[in-house]
């Protein structure tokens, strides 16, 4: 089954075994028994068909005649039930046997709910049993619906901070929120779960299954604190997580049942050898194998136990960097499973690292591309609103190791086009996903969907669709400090990886926050981005020559640096940055829906443009928005339509049909959200002037909210603070203000890396619409000389002229003008614009026009 690998099962954890009331048992010794026999079954990874076809026939019967007339009892029955339908599910919903149908599930769940309405947890228990069914079954929005759930179950049971229920039902959220990839939001529930716990349990006195459910948790923060966002760049400690074992390692051995025991083991090895500390974990694996020799359970278990073993070791040597011994372990193990019942993820992707780090990169290929079904299938159950963080989780390893080894098998060599194209592929697999098929059901209507990313690219049609013959750079950050790079012409293909530096990515964070400051040195600033340039242009520098345009795809870190500022000088050399001998234009993937495709011409160029809204609270006005957008008016021949002050509302935005719009322009302050407001949205915003009947939050026209807008423009331009800024995830690139417009239905967006200055913005404007409408020049060609022009510019920094008596008497700051950053004020009438921070802010991202 695509699922991830937790203690017991995706979902549910051991919680269900000899429930108590009260400090005394509630169930017969038989009773116990069967939920023994039903939770060994369900924790096993692996297990022979007869045991399978055995624990279902006793289920169904206990189902139909339950032999204890209790509704604790009863509800586990049903929760078993659905968990197990759920696993045949994962092979084929169709083909379940009669008590495991669609039909069942939807009956045990209503039977459970009826059960379990006073019973708390069991409640939570059966929500996340039916949630798991509808993953393996491939439904969509499941995750969504789990939350709901399980938030609503805190709200209907009144759970308390530190009482049981309450920190079995957060560490579900952690857990549902995994597997969305929202690993800050798992994090914090997680963590709360585990305090809490730590102070309920500090007095003894607790039933069993409590004990059980802290043992899960604990092992459940160990994985956290081993599988943290993709670009995290400090390795958690080994000891934070042994700390946790030695606290999970008495509750197992005194309250998990025998024949689940040695999960606890294989999985605590297995986290402290991707901690950084395997001898330990082998060691762990050592002291449960002696301990088995004394309690030998069932042979069908015991298997079961041996086979699990040399999975979890091949994983743990693989962590030790013995990867010899890893694939000889890991080959055992997956020739075990061949025809066997089993629900270990991942275990190609392991295996293909194993080939990879000893050099077999076609066989390494070949066990990642195993994976693939499993995550497309993982991906497709959820909804398409939560798919964005999707490859934070461990599924992005399977691909990324794709490119690898795909560019390994011919690196340094040009590359044939069928090669090529399976490479680029690959690339595809794992890029811009959501944001294509976001907007090809809201603007195509989902009639015409995108290309699948599998299969091969068609490199003939790429290369007719690249700009006058321009070179293609297709990046893809496949690791930790390693890049793959995959660069196209028009004669040649090249696949490389590129091997960065320590702290790379912490690197150009530092560099973009550098960047927007005028007082940072120069000399400083432009000796960086050479280094940056040398590493990730340095492989193609002879393809790179004589070639005008450079299309980029940027992944991870890339985007936080306007690429036409890299330079590739040679260190002594004088600094030379890209812009002055090329032309940039970056795409988010290669794939556009076809209604997005550019048109002809169109008959008349129309302007929709906001300018100088009224704020309230922190924003001053912005007096210079009102000069720039009037200047770019007077350039349109055709209508211009100007929102400005009173009328710069959201709710107008928001409500109108703009698609008769070529060109949209809206100036104004711009907010990453979260840690940028006190009062506001979470995420990527423009603010708008506020309806004096609404909310303060009310003028934030959010970038979810913009990804709604009715568009069809050729060009939309931000032209505020941090547009092309936002959260960060992998395989979806930044989530900001500049994809949401582009989903909108926008074919090129024009967005700023950083708080921009309100003056330098207003000229760098006026310049890019000169070159783009009177000398009809194309955005990119417009753009790049525009900031050239300023960049060899001096400037008055007088306010330009506003009109401040036409904003509501309420409204904040009217009296003076302001700008749209916190950049420090310029000093002295005239300025020369040679730092980076005035003129180079601003990139263009655009949709690929493939004919």
């Amino acid at each position: 089954m695509p699922c991830r690998p937790r203690l017991a099962a995706s979902w549910l954890l051991v919680l269900l075994l000899l429930l108590s009331q009260g400090g005394c048992l509630v169930f017969t010794s038989r009773a116990s028994l069967r939920q023994a026999r039903y939770l060994a079954y369900e924790a096993t990874s692996v297990r022979s068909h007869d045991v399978s076809a055995q624990v279902e026939r006793v289920l169904l019967n206990d189902l139909k005649k339950p032999i204890f007339d209790d509704a604790r009892y009863q509800a586990d029955l049903r929760i078993f039930a659905i968990r197990i339908a759920a696993r045949h599910a994962g092979k084929d919903p169709r083909s379940a046997p009669d008590g495991f149908t669609a039909d069942r599930v939807e009956l045990y769940y209503r039977q459970g709910q009826a059960l379990t309405e006073r019973l708390g947890e069991q409640w939570v228990q059966l929500v996340q049993a039916r949630a798991l069914y509808f993953n393996a079954a491939g439904q969509s929005g499941v995750a969504e619906r789990a939350l709901q759930e399980l938030k609503r179950a805190l709200l209907q049971h009144r759970v308390e901070e530190g009482d049981f229920f309450g920190i079995t039902t957060d560490d579900a959220l952690a857990t549902v929120y995994e597997d969305m990839g929202r690993l800050d939001q798992r994090d914090q529930a997680r963590t709360r779960a585990l305090d809490a716990a730590r102070i309920y349990f500090a007095q003894g006195g607790h039933a069993d299954e409590e004990y059980r459910a802290y043992h899960d948790l604990l092992l459940h923060r160990m994985a956290d604190l081993t599988r943290g966002p993709p670009d995290q760049e400090t390795a958690v400690a080994p000891a934070a997580v042994l700390r946790l074992w030695e606290t999970a390692r008495p509750l197992a051995d005194d309250y998990v049942p025998l024949p689940v025991r040695h999960l606890s083991y294989y999985r605590s090895a297995e986290y402290l050898a991707e901690a950084g500390d395997p001898r330990r974990g082998l060691a762990i694996i050592q002291e449960w194998q002696d301990d088995l020799e004394e309690h030998r359970g069932t042979r069908a278990l015991d298997a079961a136990a041996a086979l699990e073993a040399t999975c979890f070791l091949g994983r743990v040597h693989l962590a030790m960097g013995d990867a010899g011994k890893a694939q000889s372990y890991l080959e055992s193990c997956l020739k075990s499973l061949d025809g066997v019942e089993h629900r270990e993820p991942l275990l190609h992707q392991a295996l293909g690292l194993a080939y990879e780090r000893q050099g077999a990169f076609d066989k390494a290929e070949a066990e990642y591309r195993k994976d693939e079904a499993d995550i497309e299938r993982l991906r497709k159950s959820y909804s398409l609103e939560q798919r964005a963080a999707f490859f934070n989780s461990r599924v992005r390893g399977s691909y990324w190791g794709l490119i690898r080894s795909a560019i390994l098998q011919n690196e340094g060599r040009a590359l044939d086009d069928a090669t090529c194209g399976k490479l680029l592929a690959y690339s595809e697999l794992i890029r811009a996903r959501q944001l294509v098929e976001l907007a090809e059901e809201r603007r195509c209507g989902g009639s015409a969907p995108a290309e699948e990313p599998a299969g091969r690219i068609d490199l003939a049609r790429l290369r007719r669709g690249l700009p006058g013959g321009a070179l293609l750079l297709d990046y893809v950050a496949t690791g930790r400090d390693l890049l793959a790079l995959v660069a196209v012409s028009e004669t040649q293909c090249r696949g490389q990886l590129i091997r960065l530096s320590a702290g790379f990515t912490s690197r150009l964070k530092k560099l973009n926050e550098e960047l927007g400051h005028p007082i940072r040195p120069l000399d400083v600033l432009e000796l960086e981005l050479g280094e940056v340039g040398r590493q990730v242009l340095g492989p193609v520098r002879d393809l790179m020559e004589g070639k005008r345009e450079l299309v980029v795809l940027p992944d991870g870190p890339l985007n936080l640096v306007p690429f036409d500022l890299l330079s590739l000088a040679p260190r002594r050399a004088r600094y030379r940055a890209l812009i002055e001998e090329h032309v940039v234009r970056l795409w988010p993937s290669l794939r556009a829906p076809p209604c997005l495709q550019r048109p002809g011409q169109r008959e008349e160029q129309r302007l929709l443009a906001v300018a100088d809204p009224c704020y309230t609270g922190r924003f001053q006005r912005l007096g210079d928005t009102l000069s720039e957008v009037r200047s770019i008016a007077e350039l349109f021949p055709g209508d211009a339509y100007v929102l400005k002050q009173d009328m710069a509302l959201r709710s107008t935005l928001r409500e109108g049909d703009w698609r008769a719009y070529t060109h949209v322009h809206l100036a104004t302050h711009g907010s990453l959200g979260g840690r940028d407001l006190q009062i506001g949205p979470n995420e990527p915003a423009l603010v708008l002037s506020r309806e004096p009947a609404d909310a303060p939050t009310d003028s934030y026209l959010t970038a979810g909210e913009a990804s709604h807008l009715k568009l069809d423009a050729d060009l939309t331009v931000l032209s505020a603070c941090e547009t092309g800024s936002g959260r960060y995830e992998t395989g979806e690139g930044v989530l900001g203000l500049g994809r949401a417009f582009l989903i909108a239905g926008s074919r090129q967006v024009l967005m700023s890396l950083w708080k921009v200055d309100s003056r330098a913005t207003e000229l760098l404007m006026k310049a890019f619409y000169r070159h783009l409408l009177r000398d009809k020049e194309d955005p990119a060609v417009a753009l790049r000389n525009a900031k050239l022009d300023l960049r060899a510019q001096s400037w008055d920094v007088s306010p330009a002229p506003f009109e401040p008596t036409t904003c509501s008497a309420d409204t904040a700051s009217t009296r003076k003008a302001g700008t749209r950053s916190s950049a420090p004020a310029t000093p002295g009438p005239r300025y020369p614009l040679a730092h980076p921070a005035y003129w180079a802010g601003f990139v263009l991202l655009g949709t690929p026009d493939l004919p």
